[in-house]
């Protein structure tokens, strides 16, 4: 089944205008408004399967169970629909089975989250614990993803905002490509000291160790280690309210 992002990744991800970014994030929250109102009244529909494709099933995973149920009896005979059925149920296993609840206890909201020791660009090892007494944003990203790099200049608005007050960015990039990690920091403004990798991608420590699936994926500590929120709850306007109640 295509993801939800699939019709939208055409853009290009070396485009530098603001004002381009900011209608393009208008315009996917435009879509998403327009698709959810469309479901309300037409989820029984067959239509309702493209519809979809606009989505993040992670986030909307109701929506992706209703339409299912809805078609179950007019389209059960479709092979397309029945791994449709099986891609809905391989997201409510994601997000509400073994795998989600080992994510929540590893970032649980309130715990400590573990440390990492990994070298920076210039090989000199940094620890996560190093930044015990600020308010953290453990950023986890990659030069090679789009939505990393379309995030990232909220990330250096937010640094910029918060830095004198005690914020630090603790960046740990899932590449294996050190040129290409180097060359994103440097073509994203990610003026802070703090970037740490293994070069290892996805089989990187971190995704083991913190469980992480999928990214970008923020999250804020407080100046003790403590989590205080991630995923999308530490991103936006909601991550800068949080960074300003905590510092």
């Amino acid at each position: 089944f295509p993801s939800h992002d699939s019709l939208l990744n055409t853009l290009a991800m070396e485009e530098e205008d603001t004002s381009f970014k900011k209608v393009n994030l208008n315009l996917r929250n435009e879509i998403e408004k327009t698709v959810l109102k469309w479901l309300d009244s037409n989820h029984s529909e067959p239509g309702a399967l493209v519809a979809l494709q606009y989505l993040d099933p992670t986030l909307h995973n109701d929506k992706f169970i209703k339409v299912a149920e809805a078609l179950k009896a007019s389209m059960s005979d479709s092979e397309y629909f029945n791994s449709f059925v099986d891609y809905v149920n391989s997201i409510a296993e994601e997000i509400n089975g073994p795998k989600r609840q080992a994510l929540d206890q590893a970032i649980a909201v309130g715990k400590e989250l573990s440390n990492i020791t990994l070298p920076d660009p210039s090989g000199k090892n940094r620890s996560l614990t190093d930044l015990r007494g600020k308010v953290v944003l453990v950023d986890c990203w990659a030069s090679w993803c789009g939505p990393c790099r379309r995030t990232n200049p909220e990330v250096v608005s937010t640094y910029n905002s918060f830095k004198s007050k005690g914020f630090e960015v603790f960046s740990v990039p899932l590449d294996s490509d050190k040129n290409a990690w180097t060359q994103a920091i440097a073509q994203d403004k990610l003026t802070w000291s703090n970037h740490v990798s293994d070069l290892k991608g996805w089989k990187s420590l971190v995704t083991y160790q913190w469980r992480i699936e999928a990214i970008p994926y923020p999250i804020l500590l407080d100046k003790t280690g403590k989590v205080i929120a991630h995923g999308n709850d530490a991103m936006g306007e909601n991550l800068k309210q949080l960074i300003a109640k905590s510092i």
